[in-house]
């Protein structure tokens, strides 16, 4: 797959991310005769690690007025109506709030404020804005805002939508419960209507708080990573292998959930499940399988991330996982002297051997010498080089295993150990055996030369003294 393919990937991923959130701001049923200030949503899940952003809107501002004969009490619905006071049910020209939640839950990271509507179509008050407070205290969990429009400007209504104040991104520090709460709300009337006679300088509302929970749903809750052999994992991966990777999936929740899994190497993008369902209490893997021909030794890091569908929530869980590539050793066996009689002896010595990893290196060395036609072996040295004395003639056989710093030694059902083992083969001869100068038929024909030469010679001189 092209990095252009990659990156075509990620964006339709993250933009049906995007379309299954708008969902999640879906209003629960608030009063119609009195403006609500609310957290949306009102749920909120993630996981640990993740972040989640939490919007603080209002509904329901309008131009209508509603009279009464009692005071309206913060928190209360709207008393009895009356004729002693007058209350404005929208023209807001500021606010003054204190949002709350727990910091050892969650972790504050940003907030964006969405004042005026002239620059957040979405957002409250007209412009100019005088800001009087804007402040976070992330140890103590709590952010104060206070604004307010400036005269002579229109106040601000919302009598058909939901209007946003600000919003906040948290990072879960912890998987517990958490209020989102509404401290302290104050709304401020238009103060041209404030100064009318039995008009009241508030604004009647209804607060709702908002809460972060533990998400009961469908969840990555382990991975593997390695070179797998047989059932048995293994890490690092030795260059040539291929890398497994297991992704393992459980719903502890009660609904079934659908769910997207990506799979990402350093980055770049191995393998996209869309449209997964998983009901309650079920569990399933997700393998994939890739080779290391194109990556480079070293650390290398695999990501999952799973986005899944909760009600009416998407949540996204994510499990990080690594290892490390390494290059095999090259093994060299010398021999001094190269060639031994019977009861002589003979070093062999690995000492020109190297791992060709940067971040590896050769921990132990065994060898195994086996006598000339033995089966199990006779003799086990450690060590980068040995000297044996060899006692009988014939054939040899030495093994040398080693093992490296990462525990890796030859193992026959890991083809990629090969290199972590080397045989040679010793031939040893016979004490005194002498060594022939010339072949045996060359001895044959000088013998035969020298007869015949000795034959001639005597012929001859017997044949001159009987003459």
């Amino acid at each position: 797959m092209t990095k252009t393919t990659h990156l075509m990937v990620l964006i339709l991923t993250v933009n049906a991310i995007a379309i299954l959130a708008q969902v999640t701001a879906s209003a629960v049923e608030y009063p119609t005769d009195m403006p609500v200030v609310y957290v949306d949503p009102q749920e909120a899940f993630g996981a640990e690690g993740t972040t989640f952003t939490v919007s603080i809107k209002i509904f329901n501002l309008t131009d209508q007025f509603y009279q009464t004969n009692s005071l309206w009490e913060i928190g209360e619905p709207l008393p009895p109506p009356g004729t002693l006071h007058n209350y404005s049910l929208g023209n807001m020209y500021g606010f003054n709030i204190t949002f709350s939640w727990d910091p050892t839950t969650l972790e504050y990271v940003s907030r964006s404020v969405l004042t005026p509507v002239e620059d957040y179509p979405e957002g409250v008050l007209h412009a100019p804005i005088i800001i009087f407070q804007d402040e976070v205290d992330s140890l103590a969990g709590e952010y104060s805002l206070s604004q307010s429009s400036w005269l002579p400007v229109e106040a601000f209504n919302c009598p058909d939508k939901n209007a946003t104040i600000f919003s906040m991104t948290f990072r879960v520090k912890e998987e517990k419960a958490s209020s989102l709460r509404l401290e302290s709300v104050e709304l401020m009337l238009d103060p041209i209507l404030a100064i009318k006679p039995g008009v009241l300088d508030i604004i009647p509302h209804l607060t709702v708080d908002g809460e972060f929970n533990r998400a009961r749903t469908t969840r990555i809750v382990s991975m593997d990573i390695g070179t797998l052999v047989g059932s048995r994992w293994h890490n690092p991966v030795i260059s040539g292998e291929e890398v497994s990777v297991r992704v393992f999936i459980f719903n502890e929740g009660d609904i079934t959930n659908f769910y997207n899994l990506t799979l990402y190497n350093d980055g770049n993008l191995l393998a996209w499940w869309k449209g997964e369902t998983l009901g309650r209490g079920g569990s399933r893997t997700h393998d994939y399988t890739f080779r290391t021909t194109s990556l480079g030794g070293g650390f290398h890091r695999v990501t999952a991330i799973i986005s899944v569908l909760h009600y009416k929530t998407i949540i996204i869980d994510s499990f990080t996982g690594n290892f490390t590539l390494i290059y095999g050793p090259l093994l060299s066996i010398g021999k001094t002297p190269t060639e031994i009689q019977q009861n002589e002896t003979m070093t062999l010595s690995v000492d020109s051997s190297f791992h060709q990893d940067p971040t590896s290196y050769i921990l132990d060395y065994t060898w195994l010498l086996y006598e000339p036609e033995a089966e199990i072996p006779t003799f086990e040295y450690r060590g980068i080089s040995i000297t044996h004395r060899f006692t009988k003639n014939g054939t040899w056989t030495a093994i040398l295993t080693i093992e490296d710093n990462w525990g890796i030694t030859f193992d026959p059902l890991r083809k990629a150990t090969a290199p972590y083992q080397r045989n040679i083969i010793i031939d040893v001869g016979v004490v005194g055996e002498p060594k022939p100068i010339l072949t045996q038929e060359q001895a044959t024909v000088i013998i035969i030369f020298i007869l015949m030469t000795v034959a001639s010679i005597a012929g001859y001189t017997l044949g001159k003294w009987r003459g």
